[in-house]
């Protein structure tokens, strides 16, 4: 339930529909999306929410689907985890999909990406509708994919006013003690589950990508590029590795040797450069 009553006739985050709908043209005309949700959550439940059709605020709080958001897991998810899901129709009877059902049939979304982001003391979620009459639906959403997590960046920085004034007009929910806030379907496999396949996929070598596709370097080597660019020095990472810093030395020229660069600093620039952090945290 909400701590306190809104009054949805002065709520200021529902007249800015028009604007947040302005911010998804590119995305209602080339991705064929009809329907876009943002809602910021911190960890006691203070929220603020964004869309671009006014008739899903009116429907979200005269239904009082904020007793059944996804947000309200927050506290069940660990630190940092971040997830990608795709609901296909939401015709499960889980209680979140309650909230999606009424704005699919009336805006006719046959599916709904969520791409979450949850962080040490609050979470982000960026709900996008697409049109049900699209053809090979998973696979054009999946295509463009890219786009969608970049639109999820622009969001953040072109609707700074929208987001600041929902902002000034947050709400709490407070969560019923009775309910079981498991984890709902949308997450997968619990994050203990995959650690546990995880071991069983051993990973020794990464291989890069770009022009550098053919280099792999190993966990070891992975490991101190990763924290020289979090801003560590080699006697700092020998002691967080439990290895000499003339080991960490001798890693950081192998990988140094094996991409043909001049200067050690060059890996730290390479690296951002071609994103290949992104491959080393994945397989760490």
């Amino acid at each position: 339930m909400l701590k306190k009553k809104i009054n949805l006739k002065t709520f200021l985050p529902m007249a800015l529909a028009p604007n947040i709908d302005e911010l998804c043209r590119p995305l209602k005309e080339q991705l064929n999306v009809k329907f876009f949700n943002y809602i910021y959550s911190e960890k006691n439940n203070t929220r603020f929410t964004l869309s671009n059709h006014e008739a899903w605020f009116q429907h979200y709080f005269e239904m009082k689907h904020y007793d059944d958001e996804i947000m309200n897991y927050f506290n069940k998810k660990p630190i940092n985890y971040n997830n990608i899901s795709l609901w296909d129709g939401c015709q499960s009877n889980h209680q979140s999909c309650k909230i999606y059902k009424t704005i699919q049939k009336e805006l006719n979304i046959g599916y709904i990406l969520f791409i979450f982001a949850f962080y040490k003391n609050h979470a982000e979620s960026f709900g996008f509708g697409f049109d049900h009459n699209m053809e090979h639906a998973p696979q054009f959403i999946f295509n463009n994919l890219d786009i969608l997590i970049r639109f999820s960046q622009y969001f953040k920085d072109a609707g700074q006013s929208a987001i600041q004034i929902a902002r000034e007009q947050s709400y709490q929910v407070i969560l019923e003690e009775k309910k079981e806030y498991s984890n709902p379907f949308i997450w997968g496999l619990d994050h203990s589950e995959k650690k546990k396949i995880f071991k069983d996929l051993k990973i020794e070598r990464i291989y890069l990508k770009n022009e550098h596709a053919d280099v792999f370097i190993t966990l070891p080597e992975a490991e101190a590029v990763l924290l020289t660019i979090r801003g560590f020095t080699y006697v700092e990472i020998a002691k967080i590795l439990n290895v000499s810093p003339k080991t960490i030395d001798y890693r950081m020229d192998k990988v140094r040797k094996k991409l043909n660069l001049k200067h050690r600093k060059d890996i730290i620039n390479l690296f951002v450069k071609e994103r290949y952090l992104e491959l080393i945290e994945l397989s760490i």
